[in-house]
């Protein structure tokens, strides 16, 4: 489905195909991407490690922490390479860390052997600190990153599934029944629609969880779509 079917396919479900409109276009667009983010985010429907911009962090010697792309869930695998090398860093959280290395937090620089992951302040801490240049590559789970938004009418969500993109109306329903507009305020639909998509994708994680899926590989990244 392209922006047109989508949106199509929301304002029939929201009983808003005549004009005029309860809600115009642009809104509807954003509502759209909400749902492709909502979904890609619940799911972990997007496995990406060749976008260079949101996969490769280069690592400058004597600094130890890093910023996450803003589309980044999560980091699943992260590989460390000093150009002719690759070497592969252990996931850790800041409690493990506590608990296996002494004084891991200092400046000690060598060879990054950990990744601590602080989804909260979205940043990877490493251990030992990078002796010299490295490149970090890694496998991430991501949102649509700007080009990849929806905006032409025959725009398609990509990042996503084909035979996915027709659940994403429930999200456009949740979105208009949630207003604070008096002609279609609506609580209880706004819920069940949620409800809907929801039982589609999975549940909102917080930040635990964000840190389980970085160390889990055994649960599959298409869950919620089998």
């Amino acid at each position: 489905m392209n922006l047109t079917q989508i949106i199509a396919a929301g304002r029939r479900r929201n009983d808003d195909e005549v004009e005029p409109y309860h809600f115009g276009q642009t809104v509807y667009t954003q509502w759209a991407n909400n749902a492709v983010v909502e979904a890609c985010l619940r799911s972990r429907s997007f496995r990406d490690d060749a976008t260079s911009a949101v996969c490769n962090i280069t690592l400058t010697q004597a600094t130890a922490s890093y910023t996450l792309h803003d589309s980044v869930v999560v980091p699943r695998r992260i590989i460390l390479t000093d150009g002719q090398r690759k070497q592969p860093l252990e996931l850790l959280t800041f409690s493990e860390m506590d608990h296996t290395e002494n004084r891991w937090d200092t400046t000690q620089q060598g060879e990054p052997a950990a990744a601590v992951l602080d989804m909260t302040g979205r940043t990877i801490r490493l251990y030992p600190v990078p002796d010299q240049a490295y490149t970090m590559n890694m496998l991430v789970w991501r949102l649509p990153v700007a080009s990849e938004e929806l905006s032409a009418g025959s725009d398609i969500p990509s990042i996503l599934p084909t035979w996915v993109h027709k659940d994403l109306e429930p999200w456009l329903a949740f979105e208009f029944f949630s207003q604070h507009d008096v002609d279609v305020h609506d609580p209880d639909q706004a819920n069940m629609e949620l409800a809907e998509f929801t039982a589609r994708f999975g549940l909102r994680p917080n930040a635990f969880e964000l840190i389980k899926w970085a160390r889990d590989g055994r649960r599959s990244a298409y869950a919620h779509f089998m």
